[in-house]
Order: structure tokens, then C-alpha cells, then sequence
């Protein structure tokens, strides 16, 4: 039992270490286009996500009878959704707060 904890840390530890060095070397190779290229692809993905989880979760919800549940999941879903596929709109909601704010 003990060597079946210790290979768990192990594989963990090696799946963490692949993911850094994969993450620290997408940021040296973001040149040119790549990096926006990457973020436009990164975004798509989590829509999906998003989507699929908002759908099923809402579903999960009527299904146990909680209409304010599921309501709540479909309109936090469509709000993520929407910062995902058009981002610039955070940038426009931090302009317009900046000029209420006087910053």
C-alpha cells in the first residue's frame, strides 16, 4: 500500500513537471501571432466546456425538481460564454467603470 501511495506522488509529480515545462515553453515561443492564436483556441475550448457543463448541470438541476438552480447554471453559463467568445467586452466594462470611477 505504501508503494502504491509513493508511485502516485510520483506520477503526479511528473505530470505537474511536464505541464510547467510545457507552459514555460509556449511563453518563449509566443512570437508573431502564436500566443493570440493560442488564446483564440484556449477560449474556444472553455466555451465548449462551458457550454456542455452549463447544459448538463441545468439538466442535473430540473431534474431534482430546482427550477432556481438550473436558471441560475443557464444564465451563469451564458455569461461565461459570452466573455469567452467576445473578451473584448471585458475591456470595454473596465473602460466604462474606469470613467465612473474617475481613475
Amino acid at each position: 500500500m505504501k508503494n502504491k501511495k509513493n508511485v502516485e506522488k510520483l506520477v503526479y509529480t511528473c505530470i505537474i513537471t511536464t505541464m510547467m515545462i510545457l507552459t514555460f515553453s509556449f511563453t518563449a515561443l509566443a512570437s508573431n501571432t502564436y500566443a493570440e492564436n493560442g488564446a483564440k483556441w484556449l477560449l474556444d475550448g472553455v466555451f465548449w466546456i462551458v457550454a456542455v457543463g452549463g447544459i448538463f448541470g441545468a439538466g442535473m438541476s430540473a431534474i431534482k425538481r430546482n427550477a432556481t438552480g438550473a436558471v441560475g447554471i443557464i444564465l451563469a453559463a451564458a455569461i461565461i460564454c459570452v466573455f469567452c467568445k467576445n473578451p473584448d467586452v471585458l475591456t470595454n466594462i473596465g473602460n466604462v467603470l474606469k470613467g465612473i470611477l474617475g481613475l
